[in-house]
């Protein structure tokens, strides 16, 4: 049996990682890295009792759902279950897909731009290896993230992430119902990629699905800025604006 050991961040009580060695050889075998609250799992590198790398496995920011894995030659350890496409006039890789160990089930595909080789898309999937989990955009230049979309685990569309030229600061975000395709929740954020600006949500008819109302609110929620009422067949037919104290500021119909 692996005996381990654990190693913490500076206040002695986070765990930065562990590792796990073979009783015999005394190699490392197994490592764990933690995210900074020393509890979700950022990545888990696997070695064989001799000490030849084997696997690499990343985690999403939720410490459970895999983001990638990696599994290698325990010779050469080199890496395998991975197959590349290349664009035939540049020489440059197109496409990459990431298996799970049995070399069929995908788990990730990654696109480049043929031209300048950079990272345009990369696609993740659940363990049937053809619904998707969520896809990365990146800008073709500077590979940085620009958006990214999740879906649940029949296919369905949940959340766009739309980010600034920077890759991290969040621009705004997108919810939808996934049942009915449609659009019910617009987050748009403040310069920082923190601080929400203003808030929209939409509801929909139970049965024919057609807008009904709109309400805007404050970036704190606290205060209603306006509602929109519609027909059940989705055509608008009342505006109604809120002072910050809540009073009615302008009506329409």
């Amino acid at each position: 049996m692996n005996y381990q050991k654990t190693f913490y961040y500076d206040d002695g009580k986070t765990i930065d990682f562990t590792n796990e060695y073979d009783p015999q050889t005394g190699k490392l075998t197994k490592q764990t890295l933690y995210r900074t609250d020393g509890k979700r799992k950022k990545s888990v590198v696997e070695w064989t009792p001799d000490g030849k790398l084997t696997k690499k496995t990343y985690y999403k920011s939720d410490g459970k759902t895999i983001l990638d894995i990696i599994e290698y030659d325990p010779i050469t350890e080199e890496p395998i279950k991975e197959t590349f496409e290349y664009d035939p006039q540049t020489g440059n890789k197109t496409k990459e897909i990431n298996y799970l160990s049995d070399g069929k089930t995908i788990v990730s595909i990654t696109e480049y731009n043929p031209q300048t080789g950079n990272k345009t898309k990369k696609t993740f999937y659940y363990d049937d290896g053809k619904t998707i989990i969520d896809i990365i955009e990146y800008d073709p230049q500077t590979e940085e993230v620009i958006k990214e979309t999740y879906y649940n685990s029949d296919g369905k569309l949940t959340t766009e992430i739309f980010y600034a030229g920077d890759g991290e600061t969040i621009d705004y975000i997108r919810k939808y119902n996934p049942q009915i395709s449609k659009l019910i929740k617009f987050t748009n954020y403040r310069e920082d990629g923190e601080t929400i600006d203003y808030t929209t949500e939409f509801k929909y008819h139970p049965k024919t699905n057609k807008l009904i109302k709109t309400t805007g609110f404050s970036f704190d929620r606290k205060r209603i800025a306006f509602i929109y009422k519609h027909h059940p067949n989705g055509k608008l037919f009342k505006k109604t604006y809120y002072n910050s104290d809540g009073t009615i500021n302008k009506k329409y119909k």
